[in-house]
């Protein structure tokens, strides 16, 4: 099952397990999931989406968190909670994220300053407890390149861009500045580990 939000990363693991479904006998189900923070484009989100598993011929399932998430772990819990329902309902082996190589720099380096210690420093498993992430070996570059090359416009979520969560701002702000030291900076943080 393909956890699918309609941004760039998720939009490209749709593209590529399609494209791998013969080859490795995947059944394709699409799961999206409204943590209702952003209701204007709620809508239009899950539009994209459903065109999205019809293109690459997956069913889908879309679901909807009883009331806008106070912090980040919230929507996370409920999203996760949500996937694991359906995966359960559908019989699922997996529940595929398109969590990416520059996710991944972001979370390894927000574990560093937290303090969390070398569990922390692995940053996320490619599998653990039912959840799979193929694309933590590439970079959004990537995806968004794989994407624009199918012609897709993946939905933007203008909440990225709110800096009240750590994550948003790390992502336009540190890692661009560590970038300004190694070129390759998004790449070192996951090799921690």
């Amino acid at each position: 099952m393909l956890a699918v939000s309609g941004g760039t990363d998720s939009t490209a693991l749709a593209l590529i397990m399609a494209e791998l479904r013969d080859q490795l006998g995947l059944v394709l189900h699409v799961a999206h999931f409204d943590h209702r923070a952003r209701p204007r484009a709620a809508a239009a989100d899950a539009a994209f989406v459903a065109d999205l598993a019809n293109q690459v011929g997956a069913t889908l399932r879309v679901g909807r968190a009883e009331r806008a998430p106070r912090s980040e772990d919230d929507a996370r819990r409920a999203r996760y909670a949500f996937l694991r329902r359906v995966a359960a309902d559908l019989g699922a082996s997996a529940i595929a994220t398109g969590h990416a190589r520059d996710d991944q720099a972001e979370t390894v380096l927000l574990h560093l300053v937290r303090g969390s210690g070398l569990a922390g420093l692995a940053g996320m498993r490619p599998s653990r407890d039912g959840v799979v992430r193929p694309l933590l070996c590439v970079g959004r570059a990537e995806t968004a390149a794989l994407c624009a090359s199918a012609g897709i416009t993946p939905r933007e979520d203008e909440t990225n861009a709110a800096p009240r969560f750590p994550r948003h701002r790390v992502r336009p702000r540190v890692l661009p500045e560590l970038e300004t030291s190694n070129a390759r900076a998004r790449e070192a943080p996951p090799r921690v580990a």
